[in-house]
């Protein structure tokens, strides 16, 4: 199959590309730094120049791909009004761009997030079924693209909500990493707090199933690991890797 990868050089979007290509599939990667895109395949791969507000242009025309991953938005910005901007309404602007084309994906994936949900209460696990109530801005964002795509998109549509995404090439856990190695970890003050992660190459697994989706329904799903972690077991995970001892400060 072909895939159209947005956010192709992000963390993410780079293992993502690579297996695509190891796999046989072909990708066309939507790039805003040619700097970055040095480290995506040489074969298989077609670079799209520029940014989200490529999608915006009512002449551009795409090559015919089977399946549409949305990977690219902000994760920290300075207000609402910035992830709006970013993570709703590009989303918007790629399904026009996409509705103004002559061929149609079989599967559009959106990377959305856990907070999309919002955090689950103590001594229960929230599933899909529950009522998504995020609690920051991040995650409200994500929700009402998720609403938006599954209202107005012409095509099959599944949100796939990672938590803590982790492995190698991720700078904010390399920051962590040398952290334990110096023999210091942190934690917020009072009850130990749990989280949800995933690892990088079972996360692209999880992309690459879902891609093959070929069913007409709209579909979501938490792609994190059935049981969340704690801080404090975290920072003994990397101490134990490492053979050394971390105080929690």
């Amino acid at each position: 199959m072909k895939v159209l990868v947005t956010g192709a050089t992000g963390f993410i979007g780079s293992h993502l590309c690579h297996r695509l290509v190891q796999e046989g599939h072909e990708v066309l990667a939507l790039v805003r730094n040619p700097k970055k895109a040095e480290g995506l395949p040489r074969k298989n791969l077609e670079i799209l120049q520029g940014d989200l507000s490529r999608f915006q242009d009512p002449g551009l025309r795409l090559p015919v791909c089977d399946v549409v991953v949305h990977l690219a938005g902000v994760v920290s910005a300075q207000s609402q009004t910035e992830y709006a901007a970013v993570n709703q309404s590009a989303v918007v602007d790629l399904i026009e761009c996409l509705k103004r084309q002559d061929w149609r994906p079989k599967r559009f994936l959106f990377a959305s997030t856990l907070a999309a949900a919002g955090p689950s209460t103590a001594g229960y696990l929230k599933t899909e079924r529950d009522k998504m109530e995020p609690i920051e801005a991040y995650g409200r964002a994500k929700l009402e693209a998720e609403r938006y795509l599954l209202e107005h998109a012409p095509f099959p549509v599944t949100a796939f909500r990672p938590g803590a995404v982790y492995g190698p090439g991720d700078p904010a856990l390399l920051t962590v990493f040398k952290m334990a190695a110096r023999g210091w970890g942190i934690r917020v003050a009072g009850n130990n707090q749990h989280f949800s992660y995933i690892y990088i190459d079972d996360l692209v697994d999880a992309i690459i199933q879902l891609a093959g989706d070929r069913g007409s329904l709209h579909r979501a799903y938490f792609t994190v690991y059935p049981q969340p972690t704690s801080v404090t077991e975290m920072w003994t995970l990397m101490a134990d890797e490492m053979d050394r001892k971390v105080r929690l400060a």
